[in-house]
């Protein structure tokens, strides 16, 4: 009797904003950062574990919750992760003295969410690079606010939150950046 491989797992908490709906959920970040499954152009969908299903309008009320689902990526407004954001994102090493690195303020509106936060850039900002350019399609943003367009009352906070080019219907960024902390 052949006996299971067990899977190595490193699950990541995870908020995803849909037009209509939130899942809290949690994903396998084991070998693929969170945004790289979220940017990887050959996979239409995410797969899920024990997830927590509520309406954007009410989202103390949860309607479902399931084991295991999948999620449509496109369809995914943005995901804002709770707690620890190791396997979210990789961490690169700014090493360039020529290229400073600057954090810009931001507010972006998806059909049902407002983010306000903080994007991070080498040099200066360039709306066309930033939304058209580039190949991922989730923008990082930090220190985030995301609050309910249609219940203001309605807000979550994070310290990264993945936005979805294609779900972005404004983009309004500070002109001048301020210079990277140090950490």
């Amino acid at each position: 009797m052949a006996t299971p491989i067990p899977t190595r797992r490193k699950m990541l908490q995870v908020d995803f904003f849909t037009p209509a709906h939130r899942l809290s959920t949690q994903v396998n970040v084991f070998g693929h950062t969170l945004a790289d499954q979220l940017n990887d152009p050959r996979v239409s969908w995410i797969n899920l574990e024990m997830a927590y299903i509520s309406r954007i309008e009410r989202p103390g009320e949860i309607i479902a919750d399931y084991a295991i689902s999948t999620l449509r990526k496109d369809q995914v407004s943005l995901a804002m992760i709770s707690g620890s954001t190791e396997g979210a994102v990789k961490k690169i090493a700014h090493a360039s003295t020529f290229y400073s690195r600057l954090l810009y303020r931001v507010w972006v509106a998806t059909g049902a969410v407002e983010i306000t936060g903080h994007i991070e850039l080498t040099g200066k900002l360039d709306l066309t690079t930033l939304l058209v350019a580039p190949a991922e399609r989730f923008m990082q943003v930090t220190s985030a606010v995301a609050t309910s367009a249609f219940f203001p009352a309605t807000q979550y906070t994070a310290e990264l939150v993945l936005v979805n080019k294609d779900a972005i219907q404004v983009f309004c960024a500070e002109e001048r950046g301020k210079p990277v902390p140090q950490e």
